[in-house]
Parts: structure tokens; sequence; C-alpha cells
């Protein structure tokens, strides 16, 4: 038995020490977790993330890749896919690619396992939708993950010092918090592509000798397979998870092809090419199946914006040649690019992560590294960036347009650890260049610079706490409620069939574009629509410009709105004719006859 002196200088070992500072850094990262969970999570906002979080519900369950959010537009293209079944009852998802939404399915699984019911229905007074924290906690545990991963960038590439800034940085971005109870897909795509930039960093490093001649040092043609392989499986892993990040796989073969030694160069890159299209493949052979796509809806995204496919109109098609009848004039596509473009280049690169490191990083381009392979990293990460601003320009939708940067077009997110890499960097460069006689000094001047850095943080942290509810027009309890006026089998048509879908565990079409011949032909030809729920999304827009329509012969979801809350009818020939009374004025259910009562 050890004495009290050997317990003592055990505790008080190098060893010991070094566990104490890691039990004190848990404890208070995961105080900050708890503490930034209190006064700034919010529940899910953002209509990707709901239909991300549905879909993956969909998939813990056992009922496959289907989702309940009814696009009219995958409805039809399904349905001519198949030759006559849009198939409503399980309808297979062509929007969304397949790793956050499975992954997210995965930690849904585990979380049932513990007792946490992701089948949750909102009670009167929550105003925390449980399966929402699930999520919340599932994408602050890939933060983590990226702060770290950063670090050990930050470290391999310049030092410790440096790598602990940048990471310290990345952890205290007020952005990145912002997307980590987003629901969206962004961190799990940082996570990606700061493991694809170690495997890219160790191929380079591993090929550099000081004598170019020098054969017996460098890595075997097994070992430049192997790691060529590795590559292009997080860079197909990378696509999967936001399809536009597919277009980094030519950066990143030009890359392997430049560090790998001469005879190799080929066999590297085209084993990159090979893998990056086995992990693709499957996924492109199952949305050729089942809509003709090869990705989908979103095979259509560069075509959204333009004249005839504005805001969420591709959603409410009900053709599937929608290139025929609502296709862009060829001119407009390299207008589109061309506009957005300019916005990336003069607001999305300079403000990626909102951060002031991001200025340093640009700064600090044209500044030559010592160290080899840092340079050739550095001119690829630049590529990156431009060739996904590119990609981010030309398939931009509305979502862009919401006033918030946390969406998920927001791609150059992505690459914000290794630009506080760089930037960081930079800034200790500027610091070494003056000779401070006292080290405190100098740390005293590298603890400013981040509390400077870190500032909207600490700012957001401030009095008053944030309200969880997103009010209007989410509010999990009405949408709960609401569907449960409906059979399993029965639809109702709605502006928000996301939060349907996700809040109401029930199947929710997508507004028809009209409520005469579109509602009409999708009630016919699809399937019976036995509701209208309409939310401050419809009911809040301009009078004049967009819910009237005064001059216009169509029909319109305006017109019928207008009609109602000024004279209380609608039109003889729209069949919901009953409205629930203690929706009004905020938002309006219309169903073919008063089945609340029969609920209630």
């Amino acid at each position: 038995m050890k004495t009290a002196q050997e317990l003592v200088n055990l505790l008080d070992g190098e060893g010991a020490m070094r566990w104490w500072r890691r039990v004190i850094l848990f404890l208070l990262v995961g105080s900050f977790f708890s503490f930034y969970g209190l006064r700034e999570y919010k529940n899910l906002s953002n209509p990707e993330a709901m239909d991300m979080a549905q879909l993956a519900r969909n998939i813990s369950q056992g009922r496959g890749y289907v989702t309940d959010y009814l696009r009219i537009s995958s409805l039809t293209i399904v349905k001519e896919q198949t030759g006559g079944d849009a198939k409503i009852g399980g309808h297979p998802d062509i929007v969304n690619p397949p790793l956050y939404p499975v992954l997210l399915a995965g930690a849904f699984k585990g979380a049932s396992l513990m007792g946490v019911p992701i089948q949750y229905v909102p009670k009167d007074k929550d105003v925390r939708y449980l399966p929402e924290i699930v999520i919340c906690v599932f994408n602050q545990i890939l933060l983590l993950v990226a702060v770290y991963l950063t670090f050990r960038l930050g470290k391999r590439l310049f030092d410790r010092e440096i790598g602990i800034f940048a990471a310290v940085m990345l952890f205290l971005n007020e952005l990145v918090w912002r997307f980590s109870i987003s629901g969206l897909p962004t961190i799990l795509s940082m996570v990606v592509l700061l493991c694809l930039f170690h495997a890219l960093v160790s191929f380079r490093m591993a090929n550099i000798t000081e004598n170019v001649n020098d054969t017996e040092s460098i890595p075997g043609v097994g070992w430049t397979m192997g790691m060529g392989a590795l590559i292009g499986l997080l860079a197909g892993l990378a696509s999967l998870n936001q399809y536009a990040l597919g277009w980094l796989v030519i950066p990143v073969v030009w890359y392997v092809m430049q560090g790998a030694r001469s005879g190799r160069k080929i066999l590297a890159g085209a084993m990159v090419l090979l893998v990056f299209g086995m992990i693709l493949a499957p996924w492109v052979a199952r949305n050729i199946m089942v809509s003709g796509l090869p990705f989908g809806l979103a095979t259509y995204a560069p075509a959204v914006g333009t004249t005839k496919l504005g805001g969420d109109i591709l959603e409410r098609i009900s053709t599937p040649d929608i290139l025929v009848f609502y296709g862009p004039e060829f001119n407009e596509y390299p207008r589109k690019l061309l506009q957005n473009l300019a916005e990336v280049i003069r607001n999305g690169i300079p403000q990626m992560g909102e951060s002031w490191l991001t200025i340093c990083f640009l700064a600090g381009i044209l500044l030559p590294f010592v160290k080899k392979g840092l340079n050739s990293t550095r001119f690829l990460l630049v590529v990156c960036i431009l060739l996904t601003g590119v990609a981010q320009a030309a398939t931009r939708t509305g979502l862009s347009g919401s006033g918030s940067s946390v969406h998920s077009e927001n791609l150059l997110m992505v690459f914000l650890p290794i630009v506080f890499v760089f930037g960081s960097a930079f800034i200790f460069t500027l610091i070494e260049q003056i000779n401070y006689e006292l080290k405190p000094i100098r740390t005293l001047i590298v603890c400013f610079t981040g509390a400077v850095l870190s500032l909207p943080l600490w700012l957001a942290l401030m009095p008053p706490a944030t309200f969880p509810l997103v009010w209007p027009p989410y509010h999990p309890q009405t949408v709960s409620r609401i569907s449960n006026f409906y059979r399993g089998d029965e639809l109702f048509a709605t502006d928000m069939p996301w939060a349907v879908a996700w809040y109401g565990q029930h199947a929710a079409i997508s507004l028809p574009l009209n409520p005469d011949r579109e509602f009409f032909k999708i009630n016919d030809s699809i399937s019976p629509i036995k509701g209208l729920y309409l939310t401050q999304l419809t009911l809040d827009r301009r009078f004049l410009s967009e819910l009237s329509q005064f001059g216009s012969s169509e029909p319109s979801w305006g017109g019928i709105v207008t009609r109602f809350y000024t004279r209380g009818e609608l039109p003889g020939t729209f069949p919901l004719k009953n409205a629930l009374a203690d929706l009004l004025p905020d938002q309006l259910l219309l169903s073919e006859w008063d089945r609340w009562r029969l609920v209630e």
C-alpha cells in the first residue's frame, strides 16, 4: 500500500499535472458549452436543417431514405420515373446529400437507446424541442473535433503555439457557434476538409527530401496508392455532404500530382480520381434510378434564381420537364454567375467567418514561407477557396438572401479552420519581427490579440438571453396540433412543409403555384389535398406587390388571403371552406370540414 507521501508525490508529478490540466480544460469547455446553450440556444430556423432532421429521424426509425417534406416537383419527377407512382407513403428524398443525415440518424439512434424520445410531441409549456438538443450536441461534438484537428494542423505546419492560437480562435468564433446550433452540415464539412488537408500535408511532406535523387527515404508505391485512396475517399465524403464541394477534387488531384515523385504522379492522381468516383457512383446511380437526375433536384441549382425559377418555384412545379417550361435563357447562366461572384469577392471571402483573422490570412497570402511544402499548401487553399466561391455563386438560391450568414450555401465557411491556421501564422510572424526583451510582454500581446478577435462571441453572450422559440412562424406545439387533425394517409398543403414534417411528424406538400389550375391538377392527379395551412411566411408579405396582385388575371394565394381577411369569404370553386378560428389572424388553416371538432 502506498504511503500518504507517495500519493502526494504521484499527484504532484509531471505526468499527473498533465492530466490535471486536461481535466480542468475538459471542465472549462463543458461549462462553456452549457453556458452558451442556456444563453444562446434557439430552435431550428433554417428550412434545410429541419428537412435533414426529419430525414435523419426517418432513417433512424428504419423507414429508409424517405422524406415527409413533399415537394411538388419531386412528386412529379418520381411519378414520371416510376410510371405513375409518386410514392407518397415512402417518398424517396432526391434533394439532400446523404452523409450528414445518415450520421445524424446514428446520433438519433444512440440517443433513443439512452432514453431520449426522438418521436417527441412538444408539450404546452416546452420552449425547447428535445430532439433538436440532440442535433445541437451532435454538432458541438463535431465542433470539438474540428478544434482539435485545427490544433494538430497548425502544430504540424508551423508550431505548437500557432496551433493552439488557431484552435482557440476557432473555438471562440461567434459564427462557428451559431452554425453549431443551426442543424446544418457545415461543421461536418469542416471536419472532413480538415482530415483531407491533414492527409494532403502528410502526402506532401513524405515526398519532400533534401536530395531529389534520394529514392530510399521516400514512400513506396503501396504507400502512395494508399494515401491516394484516402485522399479520394475524403474528397468523396466532402461531396456527399455538400455537393458543391465535389469540385475540390480538381485542385486536390493537381496538388497530389505535384507532390508525388517522378514516375508516380499519374498513379497518385489516378488513384484519387478512382476512389472519388467509386464513392460517388452508388449515390449517383441511386438518384438516376429514382429521379433520372444524377444529383436529384440539386441538378437544377444553377438555374434557380433566374427569371422563371425565382424564389421557391422549383419545388412547386407540377411538370417533370422543368427546363422545357421554366428553363432560363442561355445568357442568364453567366449573368447569374457574374453577379453572384461579384458578391462573393466583395463580401463572401473578406467576411469569411466574420473574423478579422480572415483579413490577416488575406494580408499574408504574398508572404513567402521558408519551410518546404507550406507555400504550395497555402496556394492549394487559395485555389480551393476561389473555386468554391465560383461554385457558391453558380448554385446560389434564395437561402443566400435571407439576411443571415448561417445557411448551407455559405460554402466558404468550411475553410475557416485552415484559414485561421495561416492567419495565425501571419500574426505570429508580425509579433516575431518585434524583438521583445521580456517574454511576458509578448504573451500579453498574444492574449490581447486573441481577446479582440473573440470579442463578438463575448458580446453575444451578454444579457439578455436569447428566447429559444423562433416565432414567427415556427411554434412546435401549433404545428403538432394541426398535424394531428389529419390521418397519416391524408395530405395538406402548407408554405412551410419542412416544419410540418419535423415538428408535426406528418407528410405535407408544398404550396401549389396557384389555387386554381395547379391546385386542382395536384389534387386530382397526385393526391387529394385535405387542408391548407398558411403562416406568416405568406401572410406577412407585401400587400400591393405580392399578396393582392392587382391587375393579374391569374388566381393567386394572395388573392384568396386578401379576400378572406377583408370580406370573410372564399372563391366558390375552392373546396376548403372551413377555417380554424383560434389561429387567426397570425396563421390560417382551411379544411374541407371542421375536423378539429373530432380531435379536441
